[in-house]
């Protein structure tokens, strides 16, 4: 019996040793012993045979062993699994029938018989079919023709490797790929990857693109703070290194500079996880531009309105230091008064004088629109200014008193907005004392354990406390719920309703926490803790540039460097100021030029351009602006060095004057010595 004739699903299988006389299966009986070799060969043909069955049960692959028709001959578990038949149902049969391969896979077919006739193997090749009762199926298929011992012609041996599940993981995996790749494309936020250990960009989408004026190529394989993003790059790199630390960082406005040095605000969210095998940082920048210019806005309206709430204040003090001036003005001009009654008086006067321009330095520094600067800022300083500035403007009904701890580390913060913020907690303590009472500004540190007994998700540190307590009406539990809303107020037609909210916002600017304490006819306390930064400086090694440069006085003479008396033109147009600053400059050894306007000034200056040295001038001039006058005068002599008086000077104006060759500036009201001292220092320059 060939293997053809054998019934399907039937193996045949030797069940006991040959003997020498029986006659094998396949061979002719000729009536003759076998000999001993033939039987050895027939044995090992029947290991083979066992040997090649259990590898086809053990892989997981679907076996079929199909002959030059295309039908089973012989399958594997496997197969019959994938397919869901038995050896009875497909044994005999086509093997491309049953499924409906025959016409839908006409080139399976080809692949099929041409691996057949010519023993040209099939290599993964990937189908998907429709199996009833089954469902679809992917699979990959390898083929190759074989001749088995007893085999008349060759046989085809076919690998089904059903790939159906990770088809479909790697399809979802595509997919998700895709919608991430939509999502990163088409935010409207900017997003970027950076290496996490160097920093380095690795990805960039379009909106940061559009957001930063940078291109693609521009960005990737630098780091951020290497780009010109950020006017303080150290800072930024810390930052970074502080989120790679704890795997998350969250910063509510951020200002980055774009290629042509304009400022946008960011809220930058920023987490490091594992890409592929590689450590990666992630940070997605929403633009918060508009929002932070409206916060601005609302700041400063805030603070407009705090001025005005304090004029009352203001106006009450002026008028009392004008009665003490113009009271030492009369006694000055009696005839018969001895010298120590004359330098009591002067020194009267020259106190008042210090004394309101304190009081005007202090509310333009407060009212001045400024942008966001984080530095290191001294807590102490900034509640000693707010204090000076309270005892003059506040009722004296009132009393306000500090209790500062000594060596309170400084802050990473803006001191403008933090003056602010105090000023703001300190009007509503005034208005809470109807009647009168204390105001107490203090200052302490504690502790991050400390912290999380009223904030638990404080951060691991120390921290900087501000606080503002009052002996007021005090506030019920409902009023303190709500206080930091915008426009929620207890004055009724008296308060807008901003000036806690803008607590609340400037505080959370600085990653900070504000807390309160009140109770009904008890008082208020605020509390405002900033997180002290790690590795700042002791305040005594670190002095502002302005505080340094004002710290050196000048001792050169009213010379210039070829050793002539230096010529100065001075220009104001207040006859009683004009007269003593000139004689006083004069008697000082300077050779004094004058000018009561702007026009006036520049005629003078045509007719003496190769004598002066230096122009002190006043900005707010009549018929020509101290300004403009400047300039028209630098037209003619390009390095003219120029000494601006005002009584306020705008941030973005004093760069302007800066790069025109404005060397110095003074605020008036300014003293004898002060003039002289920035004169000899712009002549020293």
């Amino acid at each position: 019996m060939t293997p053809r004739d054998r019934a399907p699903g039937k193996r045949v299988r030797s069940s006991k040793a040959v003997s020498a006389i029986e006659p094998i299966e396949g061979l002719p009986s000729v009536g003759v012993a076998l000999s001993a070799a033939a039987l050895s060969q027939v044995n090992n043909d029947n290991r083979a045979r066992d040997y090649a069955e259990a590898l086809m049960e053990t892989v997981r692959e679907a076996l079929v062993v199909l002959d030059q028709t295309l039908r089973v001959r012989n399958a594997n578990q496997a197969f019959y699994r994938t397919f869901q038949t038995s050896p009875d149902q497909a044994e005999g049969k086509g093997f491309l029938e049953p499924w409906g391969l025959d016409a839908s896979q006409t080139e399976l077919r080809g692949l099929l018989e041409r691996a057949a006739r010519e023993n040209v193997p099939i290599q993964d090749h990937e189908l998907t079919i429709d199996i009833d009762g089954v469902g679809e199926k992917t699979l990959r298929m390898n083929a190759r023709r074989v001749q088995l011992p007893g085999e008349p012609e060759p046989l085809i041996l076919l690998a089904l490797d059903d790939i159906s599940e990770r088809t479909r993981a790697e399809l979802a995996l595509r997919s998700s790929e895709s919608r991430y790749r939509r999502i990163y494309e088409t935010a409207r936020e900017g997003i970027w990857l950076m290496e996490a250990e160097t920093g380095q960009l690795l990805d960039v989408n379009p909106f940061l693109e559009l957001l930063l004026g940078y291109s693609r190529h521009e960005m990737l394989g630098k780091r951020p703070w290497d780009l010109g993003l950020y006017d303080d790059p150290e800072a930024a790199r810390s930052r970074f290194e502080a989120n790679l630390a704890g795997g998350f960082g969250f910063e509510q406005e951020v200002m980055l500079r774009t290629k042509s040095g304009q400022p946008v605000f960011v809220e930058a969210i920023t987490s490091t996880y594992d890409l592929g095998g590689r450590r990666v940082t992630q940070a997605n920048l929403r633009d918060v531009t508009e929002r932070a210019r409206l916060q601005e806005q609302i700041r400063q309206m805030q603070k407009l309105d705090s001025i005005g709430r304090l004029a009352g204040g203001v106006a009450h003090d002026f008028n009392n230091l004008l009665n003490i001036i113009s009271a030492h003005v009369d006694v000055l001009g009696r005839e018969k008064l001895d010298a120590a009654k004359r330098a009591e008086s002067a020194g009267s006067i020259h106190k008042a004088v210090e004394r309101g321009s304190a009081v005007v330095r202090q509310l333009l520094t407060f009212a001045r629109k400024t942008e966001i600067a984080f530095e290191p800022t001294d807590v102490n300083a900034v509640v000693r200014e707010v204090a000076s500035m309270l005892r003059e403007t506040f009722p004296k009904q009132v009393r306000v008193s500090t209790k500062l701890a000594e060596e309170v580390p400084r802050v990473h913060a803006d001191p403008n907005q933090l003056h602010q913020a105090v000023l703001n907690l300190a009007m509503n303590a005034r208005d809470a004392m109807t009647q009168g009472g204390v105001l107490t500004l203090g200052t302490d540190v504690v502790s991050a354990e400390t912290l999380r007994a009223k904030f638990p998700e404080a951060p691991d540190g120390s921290y900087a406390e501000l606080c503002v307590a009052d002996t007021g009406v005090g506030m019920d539990v409902d009023t303190r719920q709500r206080i930091f809303e915008p426009f929620f107020t207890t004055k009724g037609a008296k308060g807008q309703g901003l000036g806690l909210a803008v607590v609340y916002g400037i505080v959370n600017s600085h990653r900070g926490y504000v807390d309160v304490e009140s109770e009904v006819g008890k008082g208020t306390t605020f509390r405002i803790y900033i997180q002290v930064p790690e590795g700042i400086a002791n305040l005594a090694d670190v002095a502002s540039p302005a505080r340094r440069k004002s710290s050196r006085r000048s001792t050169a003479p009213a010379k210039d460097a070829s050793g002539k008396h230096a010529t100065i033109l001075f220009v104001e147009d207040e006859e009683t100021l004009l007269s003593p600053i000139r004689e006083f400059l004069e008697e000082e050894g300077f050779e004094v030029l004058t000018a009561v306007d702007g026009a006036q000034a520049v005629k003078v200056h045509a007719e003496n351009a190769d004598r002066i040295e230096v122009v002190l001038l006043d900005l707010g001039l009549p018929r020509l602006g101290g300004w403009e006058a400047f300039l028209r005068m630098r037209e003619r002599q390009p390095g003219l060095r120029c000494i601006v008086a005002s009584g306020d000077i705008a941030t973005d104006q004093r760069g302007a004057m800066e790069a025109a060759g404005v060397r110095a500036s003074v605020r008036k009201p300014y003293g004898m010595s002060e003039i002289l001292r920035v004169v000899r220092n712009v002549l020293d320059s």
